[in-house]
């Protein structure tokens, strides 16, 4: 689905400069590993800022994008890899923090596969090293109804974002709709609504300890019932 918006990912989702600043004031050096990078804009800026990186995503086209214009091949690296195989491909105390941003952990829909994504995030974590998820907070999207979020538009495009539940299964299909001067591209995804209770839970049986929660990267409290978002820090 994420190939046919690569393009104009940058322009949807620009940089924020609050997450790299929350980045590199949680993880003061060392090598990081940025899961679901999309076109590699936050793994390219903390890279510029002398941190070994490599940022991986499932999606080709994301990866092209962020390959794209790349000076210095050897920082950051970039490869397709689905994130579920992530922890297969490092040995342990590998990395000194990894990040997984933008709702991307929302994408891994069987518990099971959660629970061994995050052991193996814990493995090749070295000792003191920090995981960091930003998910959206889904307690709030689900008590409330929420069923759209807003419309992104820009002179060139528009780019639509609908929830929807099938059935009875726990999960949410996710509809986009992208509107660039008249071609409209449709895509639909299903998510995991996980809330912060269980991510808790998970993350302590994953082995992690000094878990702490935040409600934005400017380190806002995290409020279940209005915070937009949900950050959680952890280490290992």
């Amino acid at each position: 689905m994420y190939n046919e918006i690569a393009d104009y990912y940058n322009e949807i989702f620009p940089l924020d400069q609050d997450a790299v600043n929350f980045t590199t004031h949680k993880i003061k050096s060392g090598s990081i590993l940025d899961i679901g990078c999309g076109t590699g804009e936050l793994t390219k800026s903390l890279a510029n800022k002398g941190y070994p990186l490599i940022g991986v995503d499932l999606d080709e086209g994301m990866i092209a994008q962020a390959n794209s214009g790349q000076i210095n091949n050897d920082n950051p690296v970039f490869k397709v890899m689905d994130m579920r195989e992530v922890p297969l491909h490092y040995d342990e105390d590998v990395f000194d923090g990894v990040i997984c941003y933008g709702n991307t952990l929302a994408h891994m829909c069987n518990m099971e596969e959660l629970m061994n994504f995050l052991k193996g995030i814990h493995t090749i974590l070295k000792k003191d090293g920090h995981f960091i998820l930003q998910i959206l907070n889904y307690k709030r999207i689900l008590d409330n109804n929420i069923t759209q979020l807003p419309v992104i538009k820009t002179n060139r495009f528009s780019f639509e974002r609908a929830y929807r539940k099938v059935s009875n299964d726990n999960l949410l299909y996710f509809d986009i709709t992208l509107n660039v001067e008249g071609a409209i591209y449709k895509g639909t995804t299903q998510l995991n609504p996980i809330q912060y209770d269980t991510l808790i839970q998970i993350l302590s049986q994953a082995g992690f300890s000094s878990i702490t929660s935040y409600g934005g990267f400017k380190e806002e409290i995290f409020n279940p019932d209005t915070s937009f978002v949900l950050i959680i820090e952890a280490l290992k």
